[in-house]
């Protein structure tokens, strides 16, 4: 018998889980649940036997699902909702909430009985801190919500109340969505501005389709009112009265802040509202219509401060000390983190030092066009470490994986900088470290070049280059980044919203790659920023006039879905690219 080194012996077999211990019928005084208990002690597989609090959430579930088929239940589901509050001191997990709540939307005689789990939940709320915390939070609110507003007396205070109960970093638009839907349905205009000055106080980037149902809002209301004052214009008049108009600016000023572009349908409902025609704007940012010159959103020296604080403080000091979303679990040394603070601090004095104006994304330029030139890339790799290609299964060789296993292409980075220089520009390149560990010959000849010119910017291993490129640019004053990146990952959302967005629209340089897999070649194409912000913006007339908008928007498209970049609402052979909010067809000029 040969000698394999491994042991013969018959692996021991896996230990059985223990049996949970039967749950005393005591547990609850309601005969529904002690049916349920008699059913989970009758069970003789460990893994369908639960314990207490697995049983009291699933119990609740299997209540509130039967409730579904027979409405009178509802009844029992609240009684043991109380009584796992009074007796156990818990209540049922968030997904099982999220999960019932909404099942009970869709059934019109669950919809009072869902509002009452809610209005007991948040009475709880106090009493029952930590059970509370592991049963509410952004998904029940979002269903708690969309159940409030199909009452037949939508309860404000109650709306309040789950707004309020949710911490500052749970919120998310979505909450807010039924309600502003409800009030378009309802064609209540000052319950929707309630709704809309919460969303506000919270601090909430509003989308395009929120926009929309607020707007639709105050033109059926105005619509309306028209129809009963002058029964034969059928509502069509355009509507400038003294309670809409000032409903429009609120909804104009708050766009102002953080909506840079709206859909053609928004505009069409902002010249309904407030009057004005469609325009151009020149390259130089004079409106046709009125003459205006419209402003260039930039950033003041404290709001660049603040940025880099962000960046600092939300980005970077998590990486240094192992607490980020990228590295969950781990437990650094204080050894480590002073050695990575040394590091970036390093990082800190080399960016100090360059003389440069523009910022190069090395990895976004130069993996431009993987798909097209990956397999090649992936070949070469491959036969430098002396493998047979034919081992390599063709998925492996063809499909891109994450994270990318080949090199950026040094040429595109190059030729990108040779282009930044025809422009004028003074550029750097800033690459993470591991692209420049063991560089292929021609990477490493570019590599060269850029470290004797100073232009090279290696970011430090431990961190995303996405940090190291946005401390660099917005640590120099008026200076830009190369990159088509559209900033959207969570670590840019970090950032204070209001500033970045207007900071990314002022200093980004896009560009467009025509590869040629002949000549293996590419001709790149800068697109330089506007020298104005196309923004919504309320600017003066030539001449002194009055001030008024001026609302940049998409012509092919109704509505802007900014989750998807995707279109509503239109039949148009029309793509919403990635830079949507970067760009606009048309504008509207409200000058009477």
């Amino acid at each position: 018998m040969s000698d394999t080194g491994n042991d013969e012996r018959p692996a021991a077999k896996r230990q059985r889980p223990e049996m949970p211990a039967d749950l005393p019928l005591s547990t609850s005084g309601i005969p529904e649940v002690q049916a349920l208990i008699r059913e989970n002690n009758s069970q003789s597989r460990p893994k369908r036997r639960l314990t207490q609090r697995d049983f009291l959430n699933r119990a609740f579930d299997t209540l509130a699902m039967a409730a579904r088929t027979d409405p009178s239940q509802r009844d029992v589901v609240l009684a043991f909702l109380a009584e796992m509050a009074a007796k156990h001191h818990e209540l049922p997990r968030n997904t099982t909430v999220s999960k019932v709540l909404y099942a009970w939307c869709s059934s019109p005689d669950l919809i009072n009985a869902g509002v009452h789990i809610v209005t007991m939940l948040l009475d709880y709320k106090a009493d029952l801190r930590e059970a509370f915390q592991l049963s509410f939070d952004e998904r029940v609110a979002a269903v708690a919500l969309r159940l409030a507003v199909q009452t037949n007396e939508v309860n404000v205070t109650l709306i309040r109340r789950v707004i309020d109960a949710l911490p500052p970093d749970d919120f998310k638009r979505r909450v807010f969505q039924p309600l502003f839907a409800h009030c378009r349905a309802t064609t209540d205009v000052p319950l929707c501005f309630e709704f809309f000055n919460m969303a506000r106080a919270k601090g909430l980037e509003l989308w395009d389709t929120d926009y929309h149902d607020v707007l639709c809002t105050i033109d059926a209301a105005a619509t309306a009112a028209v129809a009963e004052t002058e029964p034969t214009s059928g509502g069509e008049t355009t509507l400038q009265t003294t309670e809409v108009v000032p409903y429009v600016s609120r909804v104009l000023e708050e766009m102002a802040q953080q909506h840079p572009v709206v859909g053609a349908a928004n505009a069409k409902l902002i010249q309904k509202l407030m009057g004005g025609a469609v325009a151009s704007v020149s390259t130089e940012g004079v409106c046709s219509r009125c003459g205006a010159q419209l402003q260039s959103f930039d950033l003041s020296p404290e709001d660049r401060t603040v940025l880099v604080h962000d960046v600092v403080e939300k980005l970077v000091k998590p990486r240094v000390e192992g607490s980020s979303r990228y590295e969950p679990d781990t437990h650094l040394s204080e050894e480590t983190k002073q050695q990575r603070w040394k590091e970036f601090d390093a990082f800190k004095v080399a960016v100090a030092g360059m003389d440069y104006d523009t910022v190069i994304d090395g990895a976004n330029v130069g993996y431009y066009g993987l798909n097209s030139w990956y397999a090649e890339a992936k070949e070469a790799l491959l036969r430098s470490r002396g493998v047979d290609l034919a081992s390599v299964p063709s998925a492996e060789r063809f499909n891109v994986p994450f994270p990318v296993d080949v090199e950026p292409k040094f040429s595109l980075i190059e030729d990108m900088r040779v282009a930044a220089e025809k422009h004028g520009k003074r550029a750097i390149i800033v690459l993470h470290s591991r692209h420049l560990t063991n560089p292929t010959p021609e990477n490493a000849t570019f590599a060269d070049r850029w470290g004797s010119m100073g232009a090279l910017l290696p970011s430090p291993g431990f961190l995303n280059d996405d940090y190291c490129w946005l401390y660099a640019v917005l640590t120099r004053q008026d200076s830009s980044i190369i990159s088509n990146d559209q900033m959207r990952d969570h670590h840019f959302c970090m950032l204070q919203p209001r500033f970045f967005v207007r900071w990314r629209q002022r200093h980004r340089i896009t560009y467009k790659a025509m590869y040629n897999r002949v000549s293996r070649t590419a001709t790149l194409r800068i697109h330089l920023p506007c020298v104005y912000s196309v923004w919504v913006q309320q600017v003066c007339s030539a001449g002194g006039a009055p001030r008024h908008w001026h609302v940049p928007y998409l012509s092919g498209i109704d509505v802007l879905h900014q989750a998807t970049n995707q279109t509503t609402s239109t039949n148009a052979d029309v793509e919403l690219g990635k830079d949507g909010d970067d760009a606009c067809s048309d504008w509207i000029c409200t000058r009477p």
